[in-house]
């Protein structure tokens, strides 16, 4: 990582007497929540299944000698050397297929030769004189273990192509995406592609032309995210995703792209995207990231110029994320306004979680060269994590190092103390007595200074053991999944998306849809598509939050969007009184009663002051004559044991 100066006084101070008179987007316009697209959602080890054709998530094609295929322009082989067969990964382990004998897939394909799909246990062999459509089954083993599609011989006049593997229940004549992934994200209002969109990989320096881009007719939409070579799913897909599940989207622009290929995007999702649907655009991800390419070679470009600048030595890597931005904006403003629909486009800036120079610098860049009136929004993402050594000590490994959690019960002491110690992550966001909580209030000033919203582009936990060098980080990798699983994390959640409320922020596009957590990370708010509701607490936190949110239709007055009731427990029986404000065309609702406590949801914890007193949290689905209130109930039989 490249180390940053701190923000320079000099910026921040040159916001207020700089900043023009700029249009601004409305915040009450905006989505109140999304969710991002995870790297596996589209790769072979997907646990999402987001596609009706199973092989849109598949790996490239490789040649099982190691030499290079030749491909044609939708990237099936062309011709196989004597012996060489093509393969390529369908599913891997923990993909949760369907299996069974009541589950048919349906293979179909075009042109002559032979074609194999192996899986643990069995396989199916196709020759040049099967039926070019079959209908077959996998066994439990199946979902084991990798599952192949092997080609191992094609007629070079007719190749084998347009191989399409459906998923049971869907067909030719089915759309792009399952129901089960079109629900999911109709349920959040807006999906995000940072993944699936060729960024934050070495081959995005190859998407420069309108022609490089992904499309719909190619054999995968798939991520080789090892091999560091995606093109990312195709617009036209996104499109149709967008308006089947009626949401937005927001799409990361790969960096290189010229003038033509953003015209020709814009165009595309313009003329594509239905009216109630709008685009979301940001150039690139996380210029912040020495992962990325996208910051390397920024940081190389900021090497080369020499310009003067107010107060400014050089042009850095941010500054010049500033002009980049602009110049993007720009192409898709031009586009969608000269149709009349630039209210379908939502242009984002984004800068840094805990540090606000990113931000300060590339807006004001923003600002010099008269572009403020391009930019919608400002966004970072707010994630609670495990912070540096030389900012603030981690709170989690006293209470987590030398245990077990295996070995423990759901409600032992340690994972009360151990969800403390996430509250105090998550304050590290939002409290000015910390570093990052400081640099944010930064990131909010600027926001406020410009007028704009300022929304999540990724937020959520972000425990994890990768990239972990010195070893600090390595009493977690037993507690990444289990922590990630445990109900305690709910009420994490909810503490965390009330403080993003009570701290300004807007739209939360939560980070991932899916995925299956492991001793490195644990992402998803599901781990997979066939994960039930109830046993997903960061989901379930989330939907409480949305359906608050959406219900009271009150945008961050919170105050009027809270339940008010009070609550005792006497002999083993919760009592108490309730009134619940809902949107302005609902009458407010009330009532009383009591309940049996085993009536209710498990217990879980509530951590509710400085001086870690435990409380016990139980939930009420909506009651009495409510329907679309979700309660919490607090009550406070004692400590936990």
């Amino acid at each position: 990582m490249h180390s940053f100066r701190p923000l320079h006084k000099t910026i921040l101070a040159a916001l207020f007497c700089l900043v023009s008179s700029v249009k601004a987007v409305d915040p009450d316009s905006l989505p109140i929540g999304g969710i991002n697209a995870h790297w596996a959602d589209f790769s072979h080890i997907s646990t999402s299944l987001p596609f009706t054709n199973a092989l849109q998530t598949a790996s490239e094609w490789y040649a099982s000698d190691g030499q290079e295929l030749t491909l044609d322009e939708n990237n099936y082989p062309t011709s196989l050397a004597e012996e060489q067969m093509a393969f390529s990964l369908v599913f891997g382990e923990n993909s949760h297929i369907p299996t069974g004998l009541d589950q048919s897939y349906t293979l179909v394909w075009e042109g002559s030769g032979v074609l194999q799909l192996s899986y643990i246990g069995g396989e199916y062999y196709y020759d040049r004189s099967s039926t070019k459509r079959q209908e077959l089954t996998f066994p439990a083993t199946a979902a084991q273990d990798s599952v192949t599609l092997a080609i191992r011989e094609t007629d070079p006049e007719d190749p084998i192509r347009n191989v399409r593997l459906y998923l049971p229940g869907y067909d030719e004549s089915s759309g792009t995406w399952t129901n089960h992934f079109v629900d999911y994200v109709r349920e959040f209002g807006l999906l995000r592609f940072c993944w699936g969109v060729g960024v934050n990989v070495d081959s995005s320096r190859e998407i420069v032309e309108w022609s490089d881009r992904r499309s719909p007719s190619e054999y995968t939409f798939g991520n080789d995210i090892a091999l560091g070579e995606t093109n990312g799913v195709a617009y036209e897909a996104m499109i149709e995703l967008a308006n089947q599940a009626e949401v937005d989207l927001w799409v990361c622009v790969p960096h290189l792209t010229s003038e033509s290929y953003r015209t020709q995007m814009a165009q595309l999702f313009r003329d594509g995207l239905d009216e109630g649907n709008r685009l979301w655009v940001e150039y690139s991800n996380e210029i912040f990231n020495s992962w990325f390419p996208v910051h390397q070679d920024l940081y190389q470009e900021s090497l080369t110029l020499n310009e003067p600048l107010p107060e400014e030595e050089q042009i850095d890597l941010f500054i010049l994320h500033g002009r980049k931005a602009a110049e993007l904006f720009t192409v898709f403003d031009s586009v969608f306004s000269a149709s009349g629909q630039r209210d379908q486009l939502v242009t984002v800036f984004s800068g840094q979680n805990g540090f606000a120079y990113p931000l300060a610098a590339g807006a004001q860049e923003i600002e010099r060269i008269g572009s403020m009136d391009l930019v919608d929004v400002f966004s970072i993402a707010p994630y609670f994590a495990i912070p540096e050594p030389d900012d603030h000590e981690d709170p989690l490994r006293p209470v987590l190092e030398g245990q077990d959690p295996t070995a423990l019960d759901p409600r032992d002491r340690v994972w009360a103390q151990a969800f403390v110690a996430l509250k105090q992550l998550v304050d590290f966001n939002f409290e000015q007595q910390y570093i990052a909580g400081l640099q944010n209030e930064e990131n909010r000033q600027v926001a406020e200074t410009y007028g704009k919203p300022i929304v999540a582009y990724e937020g959520g936990q972000h425990l994890h053991t990768f990239e972990d060098e010195s070893g600090r980080l390595a009493y977690l990798g037993r507690w990444i999944s289990p922590i990630n699983q445990h109900e305690g994390v709910r009420h994490t959640y909810d503490y965390f998306l009330r403080s993003w409320d009570e701290w300004g922020g807007r739209t939360m596009v939560f980070y991932s849809a899916y995925f299956y957590p492991n001793e490195e990370e644990a992402f998803g708010l599901k781990t997979d598509w066939r994960q039930p509701s109830e046993e997903a607490p960061k989901y379930l936190a989330a939907r409480d939050w949305l359906m608050r949110r959406k219900a009271l239709n009150t945008g961050n007055d919170l105050e009027s969007a809270e339940p008010s009731m009070q609550a005792r427990l006497v002999d083993e029986k919760v009592h108490f009184q309730f009134s619940v404000p809902h949107a302005t065309e609902s009458p407010d609702v009330g009532g009383a009663f009591s309940s049996d406590l085993s009536q209710w949801d498990t217990p879980g914890f509530l951590f509710v002051d400085e001086t870690n007193e435990v409380e016990t949290l139980y939930h009420a689905e909506p009651v009495a004559n409510s329907e679309n209130a979700y309660f919490r109930v607090e009550v406070a039989p004692g400590s936990v044991e």
